[in-house]
């Protein structure tokens, strides 16, 4: 259920208790009776109706959350392979400028393939951390929005809360009302 359509259904709940308070054609013993009969919690509370609303709300803000966290993660271990690969290529290369000044040309080459295959894997690993970082940076944005939206969701759901609870509070003391007016009016 949506905001607008629990707040739809407090409303038609409240105009229709009010229609039943003000029927002319019920007498006061029946709107008693009936007030009796009537359990106090309705089949479709609307406080728990916002309650388990809430509920699945903060558990998909919980999933958010793990995913923005693993994101990072896997954002940080790119940034360590990354920064491996790049120093991988400078020992390579450096390996083989200690071969070229020993003039070892076969170890000289083979050093520089190690290093351009080290510079090859560090370019594909900042290519993918470049990914992840918009990944997490789009995951994050959506978690504020997610948020904000449950902040606000619970807000609404507060206020609603509230006003079914001023709801059931006047039509207990419209019942107590009518009660002493029938009580006052069977003592004269």
């Amino acid at each position: 259920l949506t905001i607008p359509e629990i707040e739809r259904l407090v409303e038609q709940s409240e105009e229709e208790s009010a229609r039943e308070a003000s029927s002319p054609t019920r007498s006061a013993a029946s709107k008693r009776f009936e007030a009796r009969q009537r359990p106090r919690i309705q089949p479709e509370d609307p406080e728990k109706l916002l309650t388990q609303m809430l509920e699945v709300l903060e558990l998909g803000l919980n999933e958010a959350q793990a995913n923005v966290d693993t994101s990072i993660a896997d954002k940080a271990g790119l940034q360590r392979a990354y920064e491996q690969e790049l120093t991988r290529t400078e020992r390579w290369s450096t390996e083989a400028e200690f071969a070229r000044a020993s003039e070892r040309e076969d170890l000289y080459e083979a050093c520089m393939a190690q290093a351009e295959l080290a510079e090859q894997a560090a370019e594909q690993l900042k290519e993918y951390l470049t990914q992840q970082e918009a990944t997490t940076d789009d995951l994050s944005a959506s978690l504020y929005r997610l948020q904000e939206k449950t902040r606000g969701a619970s807000l609404e759901a507060d206020l609603l809360i509230a006003r079914h609870r001023r709801v059931m509070l006047l039509q207990s003391f419209e019942e107590v009302t009518e009660s002493i007016a029938a009580l006052e009016g069977g003592a004269i």
